[in-house]
């Protein structure tokens, strides 16, 4: 018989196997010393970047922008985001000023750091930057409260505060001041319940003086930004300096327990997903690993053939992951999946080669000649799988997304492993175990159904043909979620606290960059940009510049000079807790008088109430020694620092882009004079919709307009775009592979057929069950074509060598894929259990177009290849007439 493109692989791989045979012992110490070497290479430089930025050609135009901006603006900190979250604002400044503090003596975790709207420049100049309503209702509230706080700064202490509100016991006043007097009364009522029920509540006097009636809602924050120290050996070189970090906030915790200190930024982020990832990656290939056993020994049912696949499995996934550690480096994402794809692809060489080995010793061949007769019965078809998903897999690699890139450079690489793996140390390791005894196998579904499969094969197609026309409708409305923050952990402290952030227009990270050639075309370029609908605000250099400054100015004069004897509180020595006792009891001997015929019901509750909360702290044991400094604390608090902020604040001077600080200017100037525009949004940019309408309506102003949001909208692009085209490439590459090596258009659309209906359901189903694609899962779209064109090979050939589809269907070929495809559902099927969500999604995604991918290589196509058998049955029988 002639040597042809069919004949040709199976002859030299039964060449192969026949030495193998013969020299086994030789081959596995051979595999296994390689085996052992690149275990602990691989062990040793196995790492994992969770740099998503990194997944993007670097060359394409909006990365070149976000490039050209990070250098321009190469000292703005805030990889690492430190915010406090508290009921008052002065709670949440003052823990984040104590946390900049204490950093600033730690250059092991902060390179450098910034405190957005606090420092020096701030504390003099704060007031320039309200709004004059905002400022004329603080000169209302301080001109009122003038009187009371002349006597706390001449007497900050208890007695100089009791001694002030019996002042208001003696007087005669009115509905509006009884009002006022009552809201004090009120709140050192709140102060000492609460320290009575051991939950101390302070008066923060800067609150109280300066709160303004459009402060937020909510919880109130302050930021401190953070450039951590860098390892710059290490893949991820802010981890050591995160962790350290971690450990200093978790004491500052400890003492301040009623304020919530959050983490975020990309190195934090990073970070978790680090661990997510790393963790995940271990537990699902050991899991991946048990699941195939098991449905190894479901379709061998002998456990030394079960042992021989995988160990062959084993040592092949070491020596793939040496190669991908000394060819890729640091594994992505994407490419770390690379495991549990080997095992799902990898498995299905040994499973093909083992059940053509069963179906070898059925036959009556003894161990040896078994082993090479099926090596040359399945040998073409292995080649033929192996080539055509390397071919498939290596389509990955010119596309943008270098993540996908990658995983095709190490699954394309794979294959070739898995190939020779499985007809040298496989076949090595079956020779030292008996033959299994000849049995009946069982029949696959498809087998079972032969008879109505052949007979209504018109009908299965036509269903068939229903089912691509309503999927062909439904992928149409396929989404992409363009928010890699729901690829990770939603509930690690770094994504929950970015996810907060997001949240509030106010403090969104997404918020994008434009740089413009000076300061006056920034101004103008940021007017156009704020008239937009989905822009909130625009921040310049000139946004630190107020308006309305000389009005402005002389209300903080006029308040200098109101306040002039209050800005100098005295710090002599205070008074001892048994002088304040002594103020307190009279106090309250002064509450104990009935009030005047004219006081409010509101008035009189005030007084009761805290002649009730006085009454009941004077009766505790540890009254007046340790209650009267507790109560001081309570009271008193912050208010010769909050005096002493309010005098330099009165100190304010008009500002001018010549005297703003370096600091600043820095920020949003370059020294060759560009200008920065900071754009923020007006909606929530965890809607996909929102971030997208957000970003194509800037970039119609400004074209170059960069960072995240423009980031994430254009790298969803390239994704989807670079899943398409590696997937036609893949297809395309595979259909002409079959056509040279099956000598026939015909069977290369056969073995395409059940591929490109897979592919149709995926997306449908993704449709159905509103589950869109993302960064991880598109994958799973080309990743399909390497992983199954195989199955559609094994039959189309083994249909060759029987002539009959019916034949086909009762031979251990289709068996043999059901259990490969079993095999990779349960790889792949494991990543769904992933803390991770990425990976969870993107296993849960393969897994359903594997399940498609199977139901059609078992179904749809041997109703193809039967319709295929008639017409050519027919023609031939016309021709012979």
């Amino acid at each position: 018989m002639p040597v042809s493109i069919r004949t040709l692989p199976g002859r030299l791989t039964a060449a192969l196997v026949r030495w193998v045979v013969s020299h086994a012992f030789l081959t596995v110490l051979v595999a296994a010393l390689f085996t052992a070497s690149t275990l602990h290479y691989a062990s040793r430089h196995l790492a994992i970047d969770t740099d998503t930025s990194k997944m993007i050609d670097p060359t394409l135009p909006h990365r070149v922008a976000q490039r050209n901006y990070r250098q321009a603006f190469s000292d703005q900190t805030g990889d690492v985001v430190i915010f406090t979250e508290a009921a008052r604002a002065t709670e949440a400044e003052d823990v984040a000023d104590l946390i900049a503090a204490q950093l600033r003596t730690r250059p092991d975790i902060a390179r450098s750091l910034a405190t957005p709207g606090r420092g020096e420049f701030f504390a003099t100049h704060g007031l320039l930057y309200l709004d004059p309503d905002e400022l004329w209702a603080i000169d209302a509230r301080l001109q009122s409260a003038q009187p009371f706080l002349g006597t706390l700064s001449n007497d900050p202490s208890l007695r100089g505060l009791f001694a002030t509100l019996s002042r208001g016991l003696t007087q005669t006043l009115d509905e509006d001041q009884q009002n006022m007097l009552g809201t004090m009364f009120d709140r050192v009522s709140l102060a000492i319940e609460q320290q009575l029920a051991g939950k101390p509540l302070p008066i923060h006097w800067r609150d109280e003086l300066f709160a303004h009636e459009n402060a937020a809602k909510g919880p109130q924050r302050a930021f401190v930004m953070v450039e951590p120290t860098l390892e710059t050996t290490s893949f991820q070189p802010a981890t050591h300096a995160i962790d350290l970090l971690n450990v200093m906030l978790d004491e500052i915790r400890a003492h301040h327990p009623a304020v919530q200190i959050r983490v975020t930024g990309s190195d934090v982020l990073d970070s978790e997903e680090l661990l997510t990832v790393g963790q995940d990656a271990k537990l699902t290939t050991a899991l991946s690993f048990g699941l195939v056993g098991l449905v190894l020994f479901l379709g061998l049912r002998a456990w030394p053939l079960v042992t021989a696949v995988l160990i062959t499995l084993a040592c092949g996934l070491v020596w793939t992951a040496a190669f991908a550690v000394y060819f890729v480096g640091a594994l992505n994402i994407i490419s770390v999946c690379f495991a549990v794809l080997f095992i799902g692809m990898g498995v299905d060489f040994g499973i093909q080669y083992s059940m053509r080995y069963l179906e070898e010793t059925a036959r009556g061949l003894d161990r040896r000649h078994a082993l090479i007769a099926a090596a040359e019965a399945a040998g073409g078809a292995l080649a033929l799988a192996a080539v055509g998903a390397a071919i498939s897999f290596f389509a990955f690699v010119p596309t943008s997304y270098r993540g996908l890139a990658q995983l095709g450079i190490i699954a394309g690489f794979s294959m070739a492993v898995a190939w020779f793996a499985n007809i040298t140390l496989l076949p090595a390791l079956l020779s030292f175990f008996r033959a299994p005894k000849p049995r009946r196998q069982a029949a696959t579904p498809a087998a079972s159904n032969d008879g109505w499969i052949y007979r209504h094969h018109r009908s299965v197609l036509f269903g068939t043909l229903i089912l691509v026309i309503g999927c062909g409708l439904l992928a149409r409305h396929t989404r992409f979620d363009l928010n890699p923050l729901n690829l990770k952990d939603p509930n690690a402290p770094g994504a929950a606290a970015f996810h907060a952030l997001i949240a509030d227009p106010n403090s969104t990270p997404y918020t994008i960059q434009v740089l413009a050639p000076s300061i006056a075309a920034a101004t103008t370029l940021a007017t156009q940009l704020k008239a937009l609908p989905t822009v909130d605000k625009t921040i310049t250099l000139e946004s630190y510049i107020p308006q309305a400054q000389a009005a402005k100015l002389d209300i903080i004069e006029g308040l200098r000079l109101a306040l002039e004897g209050v800005l100098e509180p005295n710090t002599g020595t205070p008074p001892s807790s048994a002088i304040e006792a002594g103020a307190i009891n009279e106090f309250r001997a002064k509450l104990a008088v009935p009030p005047s015929a004219t006081a409010s019901a509101r008035w009189q509750q005030s007084r009761t109430r805290l002649a009730t909360a006085l009454d009941h702290l004077t009766q505790q044991a540890n009254w007046p020694e340790l209650a009267v400094p507790a109560l001081r604390q309570q009271l008193v608090g912050d208010l010769v620092v909050t005096l002493r902020r309010l005098a330099q604040l009165l100190e304010a001077t008009e500002i001018t882009a010549a005297n703003l600080p370096a600091e600043i200017r820095t920020q949003y100037v370059t020294a060759d004079g560009r200008a920065r525009i900071q754009v923020f949004p007006t909606g929530n940019l965890n809607d996909n919709d929102a971030m997208r309408d957000f970003v194509q309506s800037v970039r119609q102003i400004a074209p170059t307009a960069t960072d995240a949001p423009v980031e994430l909208y254009e790298g969803s692009r390239v994704v989807i775009s670079s899943c398409v085209r590696a997937s036609v490439w893949a297809l395309i590459l595979t259909i002409i592979l079959h056509i040279i090596v099956l000598n026939g258009v015909v069977d290369a659309l056969l073995v395409a057929a059940p591929l490109v209906l897979a592919m149709l359901l995926t997306m449908a189903t993704s449709v159905l069950f509103e589950v869109p694609f993302n960064f991880a899962n598109i994958i799973a779209l080309p990743l399909l074509i390497g992983l199954n064109n195989a199955y559609g090979a094994y039959l189309v050939v083994r249909n060759h060598a029987t002539g009959h589809v019916g034949t086909l269907l009762a031979s251990s070929t289709p068996r043999a894929v059901l259990f490969s495809g079993m095999t990779a559902i349960a790889s792949f099927g494991v990543l769904g259990i992933s803390k991770h969500p990425g990976m969870a999604g993107m296993g849960i995604l393969i897994s359903v177009a594997l399940f498609y991918a199977i139901l059609s290589a078992l179904i749809v196509l041997p109703a193809l290849m039967a319709v295929h058998e008639r017409w050519t049955t027919s023609k031939r029988e016309k021709g012979t007439r």
